[in-house]
């Protein structure tokens, strides 16, 4: 009787533990999923990133080159309209242009352009390349906000607990084993009782002697001191790792929720950033055009010694 509830108990003990070593295989495996899933998305992510930042620094050097040279004509321009005013023009070379002029009065090659225009371009100027140098930056900002943004998800430490869980596994498999073999021993001590009863009851002898019963009972008790106070104890402990795990999947689900959102709004900045690129670069070659004649001041002096030399 005694052992029959030690093998009773000990099938309680198996089951439960049979699901909880399940779950916390189960809840190690999802967590690792989650992980993969994760590295994927990074990996996607940094690819992303490297190649909008390749295209940007094409753009970077591109645009800077341009508003460098547009910045630099507009505030030379007085330097440059002040060296044309100390520029005489050959009499001579006005009568060969077909140019009917004062006689008594020197002429400067500023004489011959409107001074008035160029100064308002170059104003428009400054305004309209300060607000694309304004939106290159904001672009600029872009870039290193993704870049940063990568470079810091890509450094996160996603779940620390991995490696005490693939430890915990190993223990939670070892003390399974263990559970099964004191469960299968009680069993076989039960069959060998059941056995022995059996072989008393066909041989019509009406009653156990004491000194078998001493020997049930003593076995009853090493089962009740020995084997199910361990079998607990292992019950327990399998309990509170399914605690930890259930704990380690809740942080890592939570981590990654936050950080797929991260990545998704990183992605959706990137794919942003290519019709930015192509807008600037419009921009860009329109202004070019439109502010090109601020370089022809600067330009005069070397067509007026030109036109000397011919």
């Amino acid at each position: 009787m005694f052992i029959s509830k030690s093998f009773l108990s000990s099938k309680s003990f198996i089951k439960a533990a049979a699901i909880h070593t399940e779950l916390c295989e189960r809840l190690y495996q999802e967590q690792t999923v989650q992980l993969i899933a994760l590295d994927v998305a990074l990996s996607n992510l940094d690819s992303h990133c490297r190649s909008i930042i390749e295209v940007h620094e094409v753009f970077n050097a591109l645009s800077e080159k341009e508003i460098s040279k547009q910045d630099m004509l507009i505030k030379s321009l007085p330097i440059d309209i002040e060296i044309i005013r100390n520029i005489s023009v050959h009499p001579e070379l006005l009568k060969s242009a077909g140019i009917t002029v004062d006689s008594q009065k020197s002429y400067s090659l500023a004489d011959f352009v409107s001074l008035d225009e160029f100064t308002t371009l170059a104003e428009k100027g400054r305004d309209s390349y300060g607000q694309l140098s304004r939106n290159v930056q904001e672009l600029e900002n872009t870039v290193q906000y993704v870049k940063l943004g990568t470079e810091t998800l890509k450094k996160k430490k996603y779940n620390n607990n991995f490696p005490k869980m693939e430890n915990t596994l190993i223990q939670i498999r070892e003390r399974f084993t263990k559970l099964r073999k004191h469960a299968e021993t009680i069993e076989r001590d039960l069959s060998r009782v059941q056995s022995k009863i059996s072989e008393i009851l066909k041989s019509n002898v009406r009653s156990l002697s004491s000194q078998l019963i001493s020997t049930f009972e003593a076995l009853a008790e090493y089962h009740t001191k020995e084997y199910l106070p361990d079998m607990q104890g292992i019950d327990e402990w399998l309990r509170e790792q399914v605690a930890f795990f259930v704990k380690c999947k809740n942080i890592t689900t939570s981590t990654m929720i936050s950080s797929l959102q991260q990545i998704s709004h990183l992605e959706s900045t990137i794919a942003g950033i290519p019709g930015t690129l192509s807008t600037l670069k419009s921009e860009i070659k329109i202004k070019a055009q439109e502010f090109k004649q601020l370089s022809n001041i600067r330009q005069m002096p070397i067509a007026y010694v030109y036109m000397l030399s011919r």
